[in-house]
């Protein structure tokens, strides 16, 4: 004789397990049709809710991560046209500053420069003053007083020059530098011999042909002379 099942343990019997599955159960006879009744609403409203659901889910995932790959990509670029604007802004800020201060080296220099040819010529005067003080009349035929001559150059002060060299070489460039206490040199060790009309000619001459060197050095140092001519030297 068949068991009758009521409605609540059909459902019962119905039950889906956690992995989808049914579980076996023997069915009694008579009793198909209301399994098929019972049962096919009971798949609908449980089962395949459940697993819209989690497509759903899933598809909000998916469109929850793209959005925040996006979000990413726009907070990437973001960032990176900003940390090229600041690496653009820095470099052009340096290069006007490197072009600032050499601009401000070759105004110094050019200054230091000139102080230094204007106590250099001053000396030149000195000496100049010196030897036409102890200088015989011209009509005499003598070469002149030689005492008078080194007293009068020993009383002649060379501070200002002295500073002015000094101040080339802190500024200056080595072979700039070279030329100008070489003419610091030859400005204070001057010979009694130049008392003499021919010696005074020579030593003349030197004296220009130091300030023209000095000059040259001092062009290059400023920039001031093409490639060509620094070569030609």
């Amino acid at each position: 004789m068949a068991v009758g099942l009521d409605g609540r343990d059909a459902i019962a019997a119905l039950t889906v397990s956690p992995l989808g599955e049914c579980p076996q159960m023997p069915v009694p006879v008579g009793h198909a049709d209301m399994i098929e009744r019972i049962g096919a609403p009971y798949f609908r409203d449980r089962w395949l809710p459940r697993q819209r659901t989690t497509m759903q889910s899933l598809a909000l995932f998916r469109r929850h991560e793209e959005a925040a790959v996006s979000d990413w990509v726009v907070v990437l670029g973001t960032l990176s046209g900003t940390a090229l604007g600041a690496g653009t802004t820095y470099l052009s800020q340096r290069t006007q500053d490197r072009r600032r201060a050499t601009e401000v080296l070759r105004t110094d220099r050019r200054r230091t420069y000139t102080d230094f040819l204007s106590a250099m010529h001053g000396l030149f005067l000195e000496v100049r003053m010196a030897r036409q003080a102890a200088q015989a009349p011209l009509d005499s035929g003598l070469p002149g007083d030689s005492v008078t001559f080194r007293l009068s150059l020993r009383k002649i002060q060379p501070l200002e020059a002295q500073k002015a060299l000094d101040s080339l070489r802190l500024i200056a460039g080595d072979a700039t530098i070279e030329r100008g206490e070489a003419m610091f040199r030859f400005l204070r060790e001057v010979e009694p011999e130049v008392l003499r009309a021919n010696r005074w000619s020579g030593w003349h001459h030197q004296y220009r042909e130091l300030r023209y060197q000095f000059l040259h050095a001092a062009r290059i140092d400023l920039g001031d002379v093409p490639k060509s001519s620094r070569s030609a030297q």
